[in-house]
């Protein structure tokens, strides 16, 4: 005996749709967390220090470039310059920095979780020139309510490049949560 499950929906108490399959498989659901952040100005980092990366901008469906539809959920806060988990499961981190200055060794990027300011490092040791961008990612497994936030170490002085235009070339950081 052989049994079929048809749905095009799940729905909550609320008979609101949490998730559709559409006839390809593909299955969507509402308001998925997600957040793009461009960095609004340049960033200074000074020489042999620990410095927090702040002032960044949300994208969302306004403007240009691709942008994240606001009706995510992005439990990124600008004024603190930091993402709190509004979910449990393992969360996918992404930071693009554009820089100003060329580095050499002795530099480092990482994420921090709950006010550690090296959960782990995205960069380490490498040669960049001006204008460099590259992009670097993470898994981290978050819990509700942890918070996410970025920070410089380590080298000499440089810069990293901001706008207040929020273009997809200047620093950006994403992050989505995959499961």
């Amino acid at each position: 005996m052989s049994s079929e499950l048809r749905v095009d929906a799940i729905k909550n108490t609320a008979d609101a749709a949490v998730m559709t399959f559409n006839n390809d498989g593909v299955i969507t659901k509402n308001k998925m967390v997600a957040f793009s952040c461009t960095l609004n100005a340049n960033h200074t980092h000074s020489g042999g220090s620990v410095s927090k990366v702040t002032g960044w901008t949300v994208r969302t469906s306004s403007g240009t470039g691709p942008r994240i539809n606001s009706t995510r959920i992005s439990g990124f806060d600008v004024s603190t310059s930091k993402f709190t988990a509004p979910v449990a499961g393992l969360y996918c981190m992404y930071y693009k920095p554009d820089y100003g200055t060329s580095l050499a060794t002795n530099h480092y990027v990482s994420f921090g979780v709950n006010g550690d300011t090296r959960t782990f490092d995205v960069f380490e040791d490498m040669t960049v020139g001006v204008n460099a961008s590259i992009m670097l990612a993470c898994l981290l497994e978050l819990q509700v309510n942890d918070y996410v936030e970025l920070y410089t170490r380590g080298g000499a002085t440089y810069s990293i490049k901001g706008s207040s235009s929020g273009h997809q070339y200047n620093t950006m950081w994403y992050g989505y949560h995959i499961g």
